[in-house]
C-alpha cells in the first residue's frame, strides 16, 4: 500500500478500511518513457504523483501548449477522455525522476461501486480541479504576462522548477522571448 495515497485519502475524510483498499489498488508506473498518456489514446488510468511533476499538454496547430502541471500528492488524468472513454486530445508527460502510481479505470469503478463514499471524494477532487482551472483562465484573461509570472513566483514556485522555459512560456500564454524579457526585467528590479 502507498502511504502517501492513504494519507491524501484520509485527509478527504475517508475511513481507514476504504483508504487502505483504495491505496492498495494503486500500482507503481514503470517508466519506459516519460509519456504517461499519448495523444489519441483513451485515458484508462488516474495517476498519483509521489514525487516530481506530471505535465498536461495540448497540441494546437502543431504547437505544444502546457495546460496544467500536477505536483507531488496530486491526482491527474485527462478527465474528458477518462469519463467519456474517447481518445484523448491531450498528452500527459512525467518529468524526469518523477515517481508515479496509477489505478485503472475498471479498478476505480469497482472501488466506487464497493465504497459509495468514494463518489463524494471524486466529486470533491473534480470540483477543486474545476476551481483551479477557472482561476487559471481568469489569470490568463485578466493579468499581464508579467503579473501572471510574478503571481506564479509567489503562489506556485514549484512550477518554475517543474518545466523548461519554453513550456513555461506556453503555460503563461506567451512566446519564450517574452518570458526571457520579463525575467530579465524582474532581475534588474530585484
Amino acid at each position: 500500500m502507498n502511504e502517501k495515497i492513504y494519507r491524501v485519502l484520509k485527509s478527504g475524510h475517508i475511513g481507514d478500511d476504504v483508504a487502505n483498499d483504495v491505496a492498495s489498488k494503486f500500482k507503481p508506473v514503470s517508466k519506459r518513457s516519460d509519456i504517461l498518456l499519448p495523444k489519441g489514446r483513451v485515458a484508462n488510468k488516474i495517476f498519483f504523483i509521489d514525487s516530481g511533476f506530471v505535465v498536461l499538454t495540448s497540441e494546437i496547430n502543431g504547437q505544444l501548449f502546457t495546460r496544467h502541471i500536477a505536483k507531488e500528492n496530486d491526482f491527474i488524468t485527462v478527465m474528458e477522455s477518462f469519463t467519456t472513454r474517447e481518445p484523448s486530445k491531450d498528452m500527459l508527460r512525467a518529468t524526469k525522476h518523477a515517481e508515479i502510481h496509477a489505478i485503472g479505470y475498471n479498478a476505480l469503478m469497482a472501488l466506487m461501486d464497493k465504497h459509495p463514499v468514494l463518489e463524494g471524494l471524486f466529486r470533491q477532487i473534480l470540483q477543486n480541479t474545476l476551481i483551479k482551472c477557472q482561476a487559471r483562465i481568469n489569470d490568463l484573461l485578466s493579468l499581464s504576462a508579467e503579473a501572471y509570472y510574478e503571481k506564479l513566483i509567489r503562489e506556485s514556485p514549484y512550477i518554475l522548477q517543474a518545466i523548461p522555459q519554453y513550456e513555461l512560456s506556453t503555460y503563461l500564454g506567451i512566446a519564450s522571448q517574452s518570458l526571457s524579457r520579463i525575467k530579465k526585467k524582474l532581475l534588474k528590479l530585484s
